[in-house]
């Protein structure tokens, strides 16, 4: 090993381990047997080296620490760091700025889908009310980016589909019960059939959207069966007409069922 990798101390150790395991294969290749002494001096040298090395690495980070300390303190001196003050001054102004411009498109879009929910109201009877922004800027991603590239000097495409998604919805709600409407619940068809129509942007997601699947059906069967299920009485009573209909057991059974676990359920 090179001289000028080592210090005096650690050079004479690499010397006598050298020498250590020079004799160990010396032995080895004449055939003797091996005494644990050699492999437990040999091992001995090894961590002194090791504790050297780390001794040395020590130094090694102490001394650039205090390299690293000064040469800052020279940096200031002359006066560098008031060129990175101003780097770091012009980054924050840039980022202000890239904030600002989306801040001001997204207001924009905000202000076009306001208007067109004040246009068409029936979307606010709807039982959840579905973040139309957050769909809109998936479609539009230039609004919520502020690189000065990405400016919308044309918003009317925008406003064109913001109108077309809700005045397509209105027309559908138009064509069915509000109760309906304001009963659906997020999981239903129907709500998911007008999400993924905003989502998309498409208005071809909303065909037969006023037809109730079986589905939304039921929903719709339950929240009224729960109306009617206000006490266990009542419950009684419509168990009872339920009997006398002139239908197969089965059906009676299969509708008492359903009263049950509605009640239960509501309970």
């Amino acid at each position: 090993m090179s001289n000028n990798l080592l210090s005096q101390d650690n050079q004479m150790i690499w010397d006598n381990l050298v020498l250590e395991i020079n004799k160990i294969n010396e032995i080895i290749q004449s055939g003797e047997e091996l005494k644990p002494s050699h492999i437990k001096e040999a091992r001995a040298i090894v961590k002194k080296i090791d504790d050297h090395t780390k001794a040395f690495n020590k130094s090694v980070k102490e001394r650039i620490n205090t390299y690293k300390f000064m040469i800052q303190q020279k940096l200031e001196e002359i006066g560098y760091n008031k060129i990175e003050e101003y780097v770091q001054e012009q980054k924050d102004k840039n980022a202000k700025i890239r904030n600002e411009r989306i801040v001001v498109k997204m207001d924009k879009l905000q202000s076009i889908i306001d208007d067109a929910k004040h246009n068409y109201p029936l979307l606010e009877r709807l039982s959840v009310q579905l973040d139309y922004l957050s769909f809109f800027v998936q479609l539009f991603p230039n609004v919520t980016s502020g690189d000065k590239t990405k400016e919308i000097r044309d918003w009317s495409p925008i406003e064109f589909l913001v109108n077309a998604l809700f005045s397509a919805t209105s027309s559908k709600l138009e064509l069915m019960d509000e109760k309906v409407i304001s009963i659906l619940p997020p999981h239903s068809s129907f709500i998911k059939k007008i999400t993924t129509a905003f989502r998309r942007g498409d208005t071809t997601e909303l065909e037969n959207l006023e037809v109730l699947d079986e589905y939304d059906q039921n929903i719709i069967r339950e929240y009224k069966l729960k109306l009617l299920l206000k006490d266990d009485d009542t419950v009684i009573q419509i168990i009872e007409k339920t009997l006398a209909l002139e239908v197969p057991n089965k059906d009676k059974i299969e509708k008492i069922r359903e009263i049950l676990n509605v009640y239960e359920n509501k309970l």
